[in-house]
C-alpha cells in the first residue's frame, strides 16, 4: 500500500513540474549585441631580426593607411615602408560595435565584426628596420540582449589566436605555400606571394544555459560575400583557416552571426516520474489481476 501511494505521487511531481517548465518556456526572438575587440600584447610576437616596431597597437576612427570603412578600429602595425610616407602593415578590427535585428533561427543572421589587413611593401627586417609579425591574438568581449522580449544579458569573452606571415614579395606565385587556394585561387595579375595568416576558429561558436525552457546558440561565421582584395581561404585538417590577401591593398573579411535555440532534454526528475508512473502501473495491473 505504502509503495502504491508513494509512486503516483512522486510521478505527479515530476508531471507537475514538467508542465510547469513547458508553460514557462518563452523563446526569445531577437538579439542585439556589442562587441569590443583588443589585440593581446602579450601574445604578439615579432621576428628575430629588426628593431622593436614603435607603437604598434592603436585605435581610433581610420586605419592605419587612413582608410575608414565607417567605424571605429583596433590595430596592430609594423615593418619600414618602402617608400617614404607608405603605410606600415597592419591587421585591424572593428570595435566598439553594436549591432541590432538579429533573430532567432534565421539563417541569414546580421552581419557582425569586420577584419582588415593592409598588405603593404615593407623593407625586409635588419638591424636598423622594423621587426615583422608572426603571431598575436585578438581578444573580443561580447555582450548579447534580448530585444524580444528584454531582459535576458549575455556577456562572454572569446580569444581568436592568429599566426601570421608577411612574405617577400619577389617570390614567384606559383612557388607560394597552399597555391592555388582553393577555393578562389589567386588574384588576376598578382604576380608574387600574398601573405597569409592562420586563424583558429574553435572558439566562434558558444552555447547558452537553459533560459526560460531554450538554450541558444550563437554562431560566428567568415561570409565570402562580404570579402575584398582576399586571394583565397584555406580549411585546414586542425580547425584552423588561412586567409591569403592580395599586394599592395587593403584587404577586408566581413562575419556574420546567427543564433538558434533548442529545447534541452527532459530534466532528470520528469524521466525518474515516467519510469515511477509506469513501474507504478504495473504494479496495479498484477494487483488486479
Amino acid at each position: 500500500m505504502k509503495l502504491k501511494s508513494v509512486v503516483p505521487s512522486v510521478a505527479l511531481m515530476a508531471s507537475i513540474a514538467l508542465s510547469a517548465g513547458a508553460a514557462s518556456a518563452s523563446l526569445i526572438n531577437e538579439w542585439s549585441f556589442t562587441v569590443a575587440n583588443a589585440w593581446n600584447p602579450a601574445a604578439t610576437t615579432w621576428t628575430s631580426a629588426g628593431v622593436a616596431p614603435s607603437s604598434p597597437f592603436g585605435s581610433g576612427s581610420t586605419l592605419p593607411d587612413g582608410s575608414d570603412p565607417a567605424g571605429d578600429y583596433t590595430y596592430l602595425r609594423w615593418g619600414s615602408p618602402a617608400t617614404p610616407g607608405g603605410s606600415k602593415s597592419f591587421l585591424g578590427a572593428d570595435t566598439n560595435l553594436t549591432v541590432s535585428g538579429l533573430y532567432t533561427n534565421d539563417a541569414a543572421g546580421v552581419a557582425g565584426s569586420y577584419y582588415y589587413h593592409g598588405n603593404y611593401i615593407q623593407y625586409s627586417p635588419s638591424n636598423t628596420r622594423e621587426k615583422w609579425l608572426t603571431g598575436t591574438e585578438l581578444v573580443s568581449e561580447i555582450s548579447i540582449q534580448s530585444v524580444d522580449p528584454a531582459g535576458r544579458n549575455i556577456g562572454i569573452t572569446r580569444s581568436y589566436t592568429i599566426s601570421f606571415t608577411e612574405t617577400v614579395n619577389e617570390v614567384p606565385l606559383e612557388s607560394c605555400p597552399g597555391y592555388p587556394w582553393p577555393p578562389a585561387g589567386p588574384a588576376p595579375g598578382m604576380p608574387t606571394c600574398p601573405d597569409q595568416f592562420t586563424i583558429d576558429v574553435s572558439d566562434l561558436t558558444f552555447t547558452t544555459g537553459v533560459i526560460d525552457g531554450y538554450i541558444y546558440e550563437f554562431t560566428v561565421e567568415f561570409d565570402p560575400s562580404s570579402f575584398e582584395n582576399v586571394a583565397g581561404i584555406t580549411t585546414n585538417p586542425d580547425g584552423t583557416i588561412t586567409i591569403w590577401t592580395n599586394e599592395e591593398v587593403l584587404s577586408r573579411l566581413g562575419t556574420r552571426v546567427t543564433v538558434s535555440a533548442r529545447v534541452p532534454e527532459p530534466a532528470p526528475l520528469a524521466l525518474l516520474g515516467t519510469g515511477l508512473l509506469a513501474g507504478g502501473l504495473a504494479i496495479r495491473r498484477r494487483k488486479s489481476a
